[in-house]
């Protein structure tokens, strides 16, 4: 991922010969997506958040990677 955006990169070669004959790069807009378990509902475990460090400092760095890589 490259801002938000889905970085692939590809090449192909020659089966017998090994020689490349395709090298390239593309940046995709990623589209708009979201992680929901079946039981999951607004403000779910937001006590266990608000009471526990631990559990606060894990959420919040998960969050911050999801948003650097998916935006």
């Amino acid at each position: 991922m490259v801002s938000g955006r889905k970085l692939v990169r590809f090449k192909a070669t020659n089966k017998e010969t090994q020689q490349k004959v395709l090298v390239g790069d593309v940046e995709a807009e990623h589209p708009i997506s979201a992680y929901k378990f079946a039981s999951q509902e607004q403000g779910m475990r937001m006590s266990l958040y608000g009471s526990s460090p631990v559990t606060r400092e894990v959420w919040s760095r998960v969050d911050r990677q999801l948003k650097g890589n998916f935006g």
